[in-house]
């Protein structure tokens, strides 16, 4: 049922970003334990360390490349089913190889069934948190990884004190027992509204000529669709990413699995060894959090890929401390060093992935990402374990994981930064075209205050005569906003709409487009933003940029505006949501984004313009055909409508008597008029209004 669904942002995203922290903590976590247990299963099974190392290789491999699948059961009954199941899955795996007989059955049951679970419950909890959280999506991501540090912090000593007591056949008996957590968080994922994209689900799949041809293609169409290689061919940042990321994988996860048996070969004591791999997560509980509210910040958006390069960069040259020394201190050093780079790569991995891939195609670059980065976790440990076989040194294994570190953080750095010049310069050839292209619609004109010219929507001009048909016989005396509000003629501050920043006109739509966001989140003057943000807005008439500006969250940023001091910028971001909110996608987006309290606080702006787009954005989303949402005509609103009923500003008057005859019902207003005072709670009026007296 619709009233069942959950709010995007709401109250219970933060219980369900909880319970993907206790999964990134019992899935994610869980392999770099593994390293304790590596000596007794090699002298128990008497295998060799290549052999031994295949097993958690399975389980990483498992972990990352089940993805596909679980898409497939996600989408087929939802990521709550999912994740109960792979916590079943995980338990099964862990019993049944307490019972192993031979290295074989513990890649059969801890190594696939085990990996398989944890990759259900593990990509169904961050699929339902990127739906559950819009606005404060990175923020969400870096606590949820949180759960990784304190997994990596408690599951090696906790494995080694149960090592002691029980044997590892135990051990992994009771760790059978604790991955049924996994179905208790998955029970606190309820249904969530999102905003998916309408054209999705009416886009027609194309007629078969012939049943044979039919098939074929229909198979062709669910490969394609569930391992995104269209995203592949034509989303080059992805295609960098998705390889520069895989080759990584191939070192990344050796220090995790070798460094506990590389400290016990060199004398290190047990227990003092898997404490090393727990510093790794302690240190993490305290980055992670704070790294996540920097890297947040609209400023780094558009480096978030280099700080990620960076951190693999990092990484890797730190491995090469442990080929120096390994005594006990210096191994510590190495820990605290290298849990710096890890918590770079643990809280930016999945969130550059949403910035180059449009959340609608996520689960699906999701999978292909995680096959290949699954095949470079089961090809990496068997490989150094070869390697450590025939050369007898431990040293290889770590010059072996630096290679592939510092080579993958060098080819993403160097095709990042060439995909960006390319994208700056575009192409010559199609200059004319795209030029064009990038230029506002034309129609209807009328003059600013500066004397420049400016292009009205429908929806604009619609408003203008509706504010003329309001004041009968007298001609208006004020020219339209960039926002289709009426503004008087007088002096102002603001930068004008035909302003332009500095960006690259030989690009197509989504690139100029593009453009003005990376603008507006890497500069430091309040006037650029004033100016980016104003031809945003502009930019918002044209419904053939919706599509666009929803993929560049623009939406969004008009929201966080909101919030600023910069009173010219709260102006201008009301404005933008104000052309944005006429389309029914946008505001469905709007709403499930929480952007209602932002905008009703709007209504006691001191800025007259910004009161105007306000209430004009509240009738939009209280239009016919929109979603139900009380706080829309929720009593202060309705008392503050009231008041600006009885304004002296005429246009504001004739907007709130509109609002309350159309959109408010008679108890509504009743309710509201009961209070003896008609001041709205919590919403005062602008200091530029007084009311006029009856």
């Amino acid at each position: 049922m619709p009233g069942a669904l959950e709010r995007a942002d709401g109250s219970w995203a933060w219980v369900v970003l909880l319970a993907s922290l206790v999964t990134h903590a019992l899935t994610l976590a869980f392999p770099t334990c593994i390293g304790v247990f590596f000596t007794d299963l090699q002298h128990d099974f008497q295998a060799s360390n290549s052999e031994t190392s295949w097993f958690p290789s399975i389980l990483m491999a498992m972990l990352h490349a089940g993805g596909p699948l679980c898409g497939i059961l996600v989408g087929r009954f939802g990521c709550r089913v999912t994740m109960m199941l792979g916590g079943l899955l995980a338990s099964l795996g862990m019993v049944a190889s307490s019972f192993s007989r031979s290295l074989s059955q513990l890649y059969l049951t801890a190594g696939m069934i085990t990996g398989l679970g944890m990759c259900f419950s593990f990509q169904s909890s961050i699929t339902m948190l990127g739906f559950y959280f819009i606005r404060r999506r990175v923020l969400a991501n870096a606590l949820a990884s949180m759960g990784v540090s304190l997994g990596v912090t408690l599951w090696p000593p906790f494995a080694n004190y149960l090592l002691e007591d029980l044997g590892w056949r135990g051990t992994f008996l009771v760790f059978g027992g604790i991955f049924l957590h996994c179905c208790v968080c998955g029970a606190v994922l309820r249904p969530v509204a999102t905003n998916t994209s309408p054209e999705t689900g009416e886009d027609p799949s194309p007629p078969s000529k012939t049943p044979a041809h039919g098939c074929l293609a229909t198979c062709g169409l669910v490969v394609r669709h569930h391992l995104a290689f269209d995203i592949l061919w034509h989303n080059m940042g992805y295609c960098v990413y998705t390889l520069g990321v895989t080759w990584m994988s191939l070192g990344f996860l050796l220090p995790h699995i070798f460094l506990v048996p590389y400290a016990r070969w060199h004398g290190v004591a047990e227990d003092r060894a898997a404490l090393l791999v727990s510093i790794f997560g302690f240190c993490n509980i305290f980055l992670r959090p704070v790294a996540g509210l920097v890297v947040g910040r609209q400023r780094f958006a558009s480096c978030r890929k280099y700080l990620f390069s960076l951190a693999v960069l990092l990484n890797g040259l730190t491995n090469l401390v442990c080929t120096v020394s390994a005594d006990f201190w210096v191994l510590v050093g190495y820990c605290l060093v290298y849990s710096v780079s890890m918590c770079g790569i643990g809280i930016l991995t999945f969130q550059v992935l949403m910035d180059i891939v449009p959340m609608d195609r996520f689960p699906n670059a999701l999978g292909l990402f995680t096959i290949l980065t699954g095949i470079a976790s089961l090809i990496s440990p068997p490989l150094a374990g070869f390697l450590l076989d025939t050369s007898n040194n431990f040293s290889y294994v770590f010059f072996m994981s630096s290679f592939f570190l510092i080579s993958s953080a060098l080819f993403m750095g160097g095709s990042f930064y060439s995909l960006q010049k390319k994208q700056q310069q575009g192409r010559e050839a199609k200059a004319e075209g795209t030029i064009s292209e990038a230029t506002p619609v034309k129609g209807p004109t009328l003059e600013d205050k500066d004397g420049h010219k400016k292009h009205l929507c429908p929806e604009v001009i619609s408003i203008f005569k509706l504010l003329q048909n309001l004041n009968p016989g007298k001609k208006p005396t004020c020219c339209l906003s960039t926002r289709g509000q009426p503004v008087p003629r007088k002096p102002s501050t603001a930068p004008t709409m035909t302003q332009k920043p500095k960006v690259d006109p030989h690009v197509g739509r989504l690139g100029y487009l593009q453009a003005l966001v990376t603008e507006f989140q890497e500069t430091e003057s309040q006037d650029a933003k004033e100016q980016v943000l104003a031809n945003l807005a502009n930019f918002a008439y044209d419904p053939n940029n919706y599509q666009y500006l929803r993929q560049l969250q623009v939406v969004d940023l008009f929201l966080d505006s909101l919030s600023e001091e910069n009173e010219t910028l709260v102006e201008f971001a009301i404005g933008g949501l104000c052309n944005l909110c006429s389309d029914r996608a946008n505001k469905d987006h709007i709403l499930q984004a929480g952007g209602i309290p932002l905008i009703t606080n709007c209504l006691s702006s001191p800025n007259e313009e910004t009161v105007l787009s306000a209430v004009t954005t509240l009738m939009y989303l209280s239009s016919p055909g929109a979603s139900s949402h009380p706080e829309l005509t929720s009593t202060p609103v309705v008392q503050c409508m009231l008041r600006f009923s009885l304004s002296a500003n005429t246009r504001l008057r004739n907007l709130a008597q509109i609002f309350l005859e159309d959109f408010c019902s008679p108890s509504q207003v009743a309710e509201a008029r009961s209070w003896q005072a008609h001041s709205a709670m919590g919403i005062p009026l602008p200091r530029t209004e007084a009311p006029q007296q009856p």
